[in-house]
């Protein structure tokens, strides 16, 4: 390949990544408008194409594809060795109502911005792909939408950790 279509390629790649990190600036606008007007409900669907745009998880027609979130997300041991995604389903590192909580707290301390979200999410949103009989045991432990009570207390070993959920559900990731 001559350096010309090396260059070309180059920029179109550069080109795609920009309109995704476009795309992705306007779903931080909706999460910051949803979240100001305390429209919490529908954070999940910009949550995913925020994900979907940052990691370029899109269509031919750069529309977020939430199908492949599931075999982006990291695995855990037993989905690995399952081989099968039809087995296995993603879940959000951090629960949903976790990630809406600490936007609550940017509100209650006002610092909600665009700039924070972006940080927040940045750091903290994640998917894993789990078998569904680790999310049922995640669920028989009420944990699905809650994170250990350790979790929130500073002193405890687990503070702040977004895997303690599943440590206490025993998934590991490897």
């Amino acid at each position: 390949m001559s350096e010309e279509t090396t260059g070309c390629t180059h920029d179109i790649q550069s080109q795609h990544r920009e309109l995704l990190d476009y795309y992705a600036g306007i779903e931080l606008q909706h999460i910051y408008l949803e979240v100001y007007a305390e429209r919490y409900h529908s954070l999940r669907q910009y949550f995913e194409a925020y994900y979907c745009y940052r990691h370029g998880l899109v269509t031919r027609q750069n529309k977020p594809d939430w199908a492949q979130i599931l075999p982006h997300a990291m695995p855990s041991t037993a989905a690995r060795a399952t081989g099968n995604l039809k087995l296995c389903v993603s879940e959000l590192k951090l629960p949903l109502e976790v990630m809406v909580g600490k936007l609550k707290t940017l509100v209650r301390d006002d610092e909600l911005s665009v700039a924070a979200i972006q940080h927040l999410l940045e750091q903290e949103l994640a998917y894993v792909r789990i078998t569904r009989e680790e999310w049922k045991r995640l669920k028989d432990k009420g944990l699905l939408k809650a994170m250990p009570a350790d979790y929130y207390r500073p002193d405890a070993q687990c503070y702040q950790d977004a895997d303690s959920r599943f440590q206490r559900a025993a998934i590991s990731f490897s």
